[in-house]
């Protein structure tokens, strides 16, 4: 932790931020975005103005920009969170040694801003789940901006099979939404069918989580479809235009 726990007043801060990082890491375990939204909506009534403060505000602080990615479900709303969430990142006084700070507050810039090679690299390299992290956040922000060079490199990194890592995500399912995110920017047909195959197959307690990050491919209406109907052909109307 970057903050003084040696007050009283940053135990109450401190609590209070590791309470509304479970609450943001629940949210997205479930799948659960209205939730995650509304704590998003009270988190940046006081960000930017207030500036992150310690490791739990990172953590937080890149969490939330997932909810500035569905620009599908929340509109013109979601520019605007990951404006903000771009924007505490960027104003917040960074001095820290601990690599996961590094990788959260890039997350955190990615929303919004382009990424840094440079800075990717850095993220890249920790090893770990961390690492893992980085190249499954920073992967979708370059499919985004269409930056087919650092999308590479989260790809090369992902690949990196990591068994601390497979225990809270499906590697597999992430490394396979990469190489779809590579096909469709070097105008390559995407494999959407394993794609959702392997959606189906996760555990449940997995699969709502990459839900609403795969309707940035297909449209949720088709993808529901696919998961509740149980085909798996190829379906080439899907794609996002």
């Amino acid at each position: 932790m970057t903050g003084d726990d040696s007050h009283n007043l940053g135990d109450s801060t401190g609590s209070s931020e590791r309470l509304l990082g479970a609450l943001a890491y629940e949210a997205v375990g479930k799948g659960d975005m209205d939730s995650l939204l509304n704590l998003t909506r009270n988190l940046l009534e006081k960000w930017p103005r207030e500036r992150i403060k310690d490791s739990d505000g990172w953590y937080i602080l890149a969490i939330l920009s997932q909810v500035g990615s569905d620009s599908r479900r929340f509109g013109l709303a979601a520019t605007e969170i990951s404006r903000k969430v771009a924007l505490t990142a960027r104003l917040s006084f960074f001095n820290t040694t601990s690599k996961a700070d590094v990788i959260c507050r890039t997350v955190a810039l990615s929303a919004f801003e382009d990424l840094v090679q440079e800075h990717v690299v850095r993220c890249l390299e920790v090893e770990g789940h961390w690492g893992h992290y980085a190249a499954a956040r920073l992967g979708l922000a370059a499919f985004r901006q269409k930056n087919i060079e650092i999308l590479d490199l989260c790809l090369r990194r992902i690949r990196l099979h990591d068994e601390s890592s497979s225990r809270i995500v499906d590697t597999g399912l992430e490394v396979t939404q990469l190489e779809c995110f590579m096909d469709i920017l070097q105008n390559r047909q995407p494999r959407l069918d394993r794609l959702v195959e392997l959606l189906m197959q996760t555990e449940p307690s997995l699969r709502v989580r990459y839900y609403y990050t795969l309707s940035l491919l297909l449209d949720p209406e088709d993808l529901d479809e696919l998961v509740f109907s149980g085909m798996l052909g190829t379906r080439h109307a899907m794609l996002v235009d």
